[in-house]
C-alpha cells in the first residue's frame, strides 16, 4: 500500500513541478529525489539488519530437467499465478504511454497527473478494504475473483475516449491491484520449494515488468501514428485474454471430480500440506489458518 501511495503522489507532484519549474528542472528535481530516497532506503536496510527468512517447504520439487531449463516456472501452479500479472503489466505499460500522449493530443494536460494516479489511487483504497473487510476463502479462489475484478473494467477501455471515463475505469481496476499482488506473493510462497522460493518471488515483479515494456512499445508505435482507437482496442484485448483465461480456470476447477471417499468439507493430508502459507499468515494476525489450494 505504501508503494501504491507513492504511485499516487508521484504523478500529482510531477504535474505540479512541471507547471512550476518546467520539464528540464522538473527532471533534475526528480533525479535528486530518487538519489535521496535510495540513500535513505540503503541506510535503513543496514541499520535494521534486514535478513532473509526461510519458510517451511510446502511443495514437491519439479522434475530435474524442467527445473534446469525453466526454474520456478516448472513448478505446478506458477503459470496460473503469473498470467494475471502478465495482463496487469501489459495494461500498466500501455496506459503509461497512452495517457500522456492522449492528454497532450486533447490539449488537456491538467488531466495528466490524475489519470496517471488513478490506478494507484484505487490500489490504496483496495488495499485498505482488503485488510479491513473479512473474506474467508482459499487463496486461489480469491486470486481468480480479484483477477476478474481487475480485468472487467478494462474490457471497456475501447470506449474510453472521454477522459473522465478513462479515469473512472482505471480507478475501478486499480481497486484490485494491491490485493492481487498480496495474493500472488502468498500463492508463490505456498507453491515454491525452499530452493526455488526466492527466485519464484522475483518472477512476480519481472512478469509484470516484461509485459509492461512490450506493451509500452506497441502502444507507443500506435500512438505515434495517431491510432487511438486501435491502441484502446489492443488494451481491451489484453484484458479480454486475462478474463477468458481466468474463467476457463474457474470452470475447470468447478467441474473437477472429487476424490472417492473424501467428503467435500473434509480436509485431506494434501490440504494440510499445502496450507503452510495460510498458517504463517494466521499466526501473524493471531487467527486460525485458512487452507490454500496447491494448484490452480
Amino acid at each position: 500500500m505504501l508503494e501504491e501511495a507513492g504511485f499516487v503522489l508521484a504523478p500529482l507532484a510531477a504535474g505540479a513541478i512541471l507547471v512550476l519549474f518546467g520539464p528540464c528542472h522538473g527532471y533534475e528535481l526528480a533525479a535528486a529525489c530518487f538519489v535521496t530516497v535510495m540513500s535513505l532506503y540503503l541506510t535503513a536496510t543496514r541499520r535494521h539488519h534486514l535478513t532473509l527468512t526461510r519458510a517451511a517447504p510446502t511443495a514437491r520439487p519439479p522434475h530435474p530437467r524442467r527445473r534446469r531449463w525453466l526454474g520456478p516456472l516448472a513448478l505446478p501452479g506458477m503459470p496460473g499465478i503469473l498470467l494475471p500479472l502478465l495482463v496487469m503489466g501489459a495494461l500498466f505499460g500501455g496506459t503509461g504511454i497512452l495517457i500522456p500522449a492522449y492528454t497532450l493530443h486533447e490539449h488537456a494536460t491538467s488531466w495528466l497527473g490524475p489519470l496517471l494516479a488513478a490506478t494507484s489511487t484505487g490500489g490504496v483504497l483496495g488495499g485498505i478494504a482488503y485488510a479491513v473487510l473479512p473474506w474467508h476463502s482459499d487463496l486461489w479462489h480469491k486470486y481468480r475473483i480479484l483477477t476478474l475484478g481487475f480485468t472487467t473494467p478494462a474490457l471497456l477501455l475501447f470506449l474510453a475516449r472521454p477522459l473522465w471515463l478513462l479515469a473512472t475505469l482505471l480507478l475501478i481496476a486499480g481497486l484490485f491491484v494491491t490485493p492481487l499482488f498480496i495474493n500472488a506473493f502468498l500463492l508463490t510462497d505456498a507453491t515454491a520449494t525452499d530452493e526455488t522460493r526466492i527466485e519464484a518471488n522475483t518472477w512476480i515483479g519481472a512478469t509484470a515488468d516484461v509485459a509492461n515494456g512490450i506493451m509500452a512499445t506497441i502502444i507507443g508505435t500506435l500512438v505515434q501514428a495517431q491510432k487511438w482507437d486501435t491502441a484502446l482496442f489492443t488494451l481491451t484485448g489484453c484484458a479480454a485474454t486475462g478474463t477468458a483465461a481466468t474463467l476457463i480456470q474457474m470452470s475447470r476447477h468447478c467441474i473437477r471430480p472429487s476424490r472417492p471417499g473424501v467428503h467435500p468439507r473434509q480436509n485431506t493430508p494434501a490440504d494440510h500440506a499445502s496450507s503452510g502459507v495460510g498458517a504463517r499468515a494466521a499466526q501473524a494476525h493471531g487467527g486460525p489458518a485458512a487452507p490454500a489450494e496447491q494448484h490452480p
